[in-house]
């Protein structure tokens, strides 16, 4: 809700002071504390200091001049003080002299604009929304001398905080300068639309993402995945991992009385997804590298997914308890990355597709893989053992 007032007050603000240049009406104390009132629209309750540097908090009075102090902290922990409420309404008195005084030597509007926002920020006459006013009533000055506003951005903040730090030491040559920075800056929008140019600029949000975008050149881009890199990936990191898979598992075999392999997966191009058909072959006879499916990259096609399950049929030592191990083995291959993982227990690792599978890695997979048929064969030999 307070957003939506904010937007709401915003827009009342501006409307007000377009009714203001088109009446050619004079700024007064009185015409700016309406506009104070239809900035903030309703009362609300802020944060403050007291003058001995204590938190409280207050009801802010619209329209109204502050009757307590509203000095703020700093980022670095320091209290910045503005005018005290009781020279409250003579400052603002004064401020309003030198403008009239200023226009009447026909001083350059962008001065005036900056000297008068300089002043009204330093004075803090309001309870709250003093910034606001402060850029409303620069904007209003500028405009009644025919320049376009002066739209200072969110990003430019530290900036703009900095000019109205040197000018309360006494220096204003900056704040004119930025203000002046801003209204060109404008009347180039202007005269862009009247050539009839784009005057799209970008938000803060697209200057984010276009830095973003430039930090991200230097990030390595990601292959995608196609056969010839598939077929590499194979040779390279997945034949490596089955033939050590297979050189721990050969010992465990003899207790078995069949040992085999099967494939199951999906295969896909462009149009059609079909299943790679199951076929069971030797886990030791032939095993030397990943037993592949038929014609599985004929036309250009891609393996998504390639179970490879490993079966150890017919406990030999169970006496009459027969029993079977199987473990599953799964390569799934993203459009960016391919992923290989354990079923039971848990385990999953992920690469790009420039990156092989390390030899470390190889040795880490095979292990917890084969360590799971250990652990229940060791289970089923103690069971055979039992009187």
């Amino acid at each position: 809700m307070k957003d939506h007032l904010d937007l709401r007050g915003h827009s009342n603000a501006i409307n007000y002071l377009l009714d203001f240049i088109r009446h050619q009406e004079v700024l007064t104390e009185a015409s700016i504390r309406e506009l104070h009132k239809i900035l903030l629209i309703e009362p609300y309750r802020v944060e403050a200091i007291t003058p001995t540097g204590q938190q409280t908090s207050k009801v802010v009075a619209l329209g109204e001049y502050k009757s307590q102090p509203n000095h703020v902290r700093t980022p670095t922990g320091e209290i910045h003080f503005y005018a005290a409420p009781e020279d409250t309404p003579a400052k603002m008195k004064d401020l309003l002299d030198q403008y009239r005084d200023l226009e009447q030597k026909k001083t350059h509007p962008l001065k005036i604009a900056a000297l008068f926002h300089h002043g009204f920020t330093a004075i803090h006459p309001f309870d709250d929304g003093n910034g606001r006013m402060a850029r409303l009533l620069m904007n209003l000055i500028l405009m009644q001398h025919g320049y376009p506003p002066a739209v200072i951005r969110i990003s430019e903040r530290d900036k703009y905080l900095l000019t109205l730090r040197e000018a309360d030491q006494g220096s204003s040559d900056g704040i004119i300068e930025f203000v002046a920075e801003h209204v060109v800056a404008s009347l180039d929008v202007y005269l862009r639309a009247v050539a009839g140019e784009e005057i799209h600029e970008p938000t803060d949000l697209e200057k984010e993402i276009a830095l973003l975008g430039l930090e991200l050149k230097a990030v390595e881009e990601p292959q995608l995945l196609t056969q010839t890199i598939q077929q590499q990936l194979f040779e390279e990191s997945i034949d490596p991992l089955y033939r050590e898979i297979v050189r721990l598992l050969t010992p465990l075999c003899e207790f078995f009385a069949e040992n085999r392999v099967t494939l199951g997966g999906t295969i896909s191009n462009e149009n059609a997804r079909r299943m790679v058909s199951d076929r069971g072959v030797h886990l030791i006879i032939g095993g030397s590298s990943v037993p592949r499916p038929e014609g599985c990259w004929a036309g250009g096609n891609t393996i998504h997914t390639l179970d490879l399950t490993f079966h150890m049929k017919g406990f030999k030592r169970g006496r009459f308890e027969t029993s079977d191990v199987q473990r599953l083995l799964r390569l799934n291959f993203e459009p960016l990355k391919y992923t290989i993982s354990i079923v039971a227990p848990p385990y999953n690792l992920q690469h790009f597709y420039q990156e092989s599978v390390t030899a470390d890695e190889i040795r880490e997979i095979a292990q917890k893989f084969v360590r799971s048929f250990l652990d229940e064969v060791k289970q089923k030999a103690k069971s055979s053992m039992k009187p």
